[in-house]
C-alpha cells in the first residue's frame, strides 16, 4: 500500500461556526484525498474542528481503505481524548513542558514540521500557529479565512 501526503487537523472549540463551514471541511478533506494524494491525518486533540473532521474522515473510509486517523500524543498526555473513540495509529511527539498555551504551539508546530500541509480552523488569536507555518514554509489553507 502506497503511503501519501501528512495533513496535520489543527482548530478551535468555535462549535457554532464550524458547524456552519462543516461542508467546506468536507469538501476540502475529499479534495486532499482525491486530487492531492493525502492518506494520513494528524490530529492533536478534541477541538470541535478536530471532532468534524475526525467524523468526516471516519465515514470516507469505508470507501478510501487507505485513509489513516493518527493522534499525535505528547509525552505529558496520559490518556487519549475520549471525545474521539479510536485512531489507526497513535505517535508520541516531543514537546518541552510548559504552560498549556504554549505546550499546545509547541505540538502545533511539532505537527507541522512532520506534515505536508496543514488544514486549520483558526481565529486571529491563534496567528503565532499561522506564523510558523509560513515562516517553515509549510502550506496551510485557514478555514476561518
Amino acid at each position: 500500500m502506497k503511503k501519501g501526503k501528512i495533513c496535520s487537523l489543527i482548530g478551535v472549540n468555535s462549535v457554532k461556526v464550524i458547524q456552519l463551514v462543516k461542508r467546506e471541511i468536507e469538501k476540502a478533506i475529499l479534495k486532499m484525498i482525491q486530487e492531492d494524494d493525502f492518506t494520513t491525518f494528524y490530529f492533536s486533540g478534541c477541538s470541535e474542528f478536530e471532532k468534524v473532521c475526525y467524523e468526516i474522515l471516519t465515514e470516507l473510509k469505508s470507501k478510501y481503505i487507505n485513509i489513516e486517523r493518527v493522534f499525535c500524543r505528547c509525552a505529558q498526555q496520559k490518556e487519549l481524548p475520549s471525545c474521539l473513540s479510536e485512531f489507526d495509529r497513535v505517535v508520541e511527539l516531543k514537546t518541552p513542558k510548559t504552560t498549556f498555551e504554549k505546550e499546545f504551539f509547541f505540538h502545533a508546530c511539532e505537527m507541522l514540521l512532520k506534515s505536508d500541509y496543514m488544514l486549520c480552523y483558526m481565529e486571529e488569536t491563534n496567528q503565532e500557529i499561522i506564523d510558523f507555518a509560513q515562516i517553515t514554509k509549510k502550506p496551510y489553507r485557514n478555514l476561518y479565512d
